[in-house]
């Protein structure tokens, strides 16, 4: 009996958080449009200018595009009023 409560535990404590995490992530990456400014997994700040099934091009300033996984995006980023990062 007490490993059933410990596997219950751990599942509650590590498991379902990560699965929820996951499917914030998923979520995220599906709810992304032209225009949202983003940052990658890889540090960079960007704005979303194409979206396709598997990739996402952004451009990182008026020159440079580049086309990334859509998992690479950590995360969407809310523009600031004053528009300064």
């Amino acid at each position: 009996m007490p490993i059933v409560v410990m596997i219950f535990i751990f599942y509650i404590l590590l498991i379902r958080p990560q699965m929820r995490q996951k499917k914030d992530q998923e979520n995220m990456i599906r709810s992304l449009k032209k225009g949202d400014r983003i940052l990658t997994s890889g540090g960079f700040f960007a704005t979303v200018v194409n979206l396709g099934p598997d990739f996402v091009e952004v451009k990182l300033n008026e020159e440079t595009r580049v086309k990334i996984q859509r998992s690479a995006v950590a995360q969407v980023l809310l523009d600031k009023p004053d528009g300064k990062e």
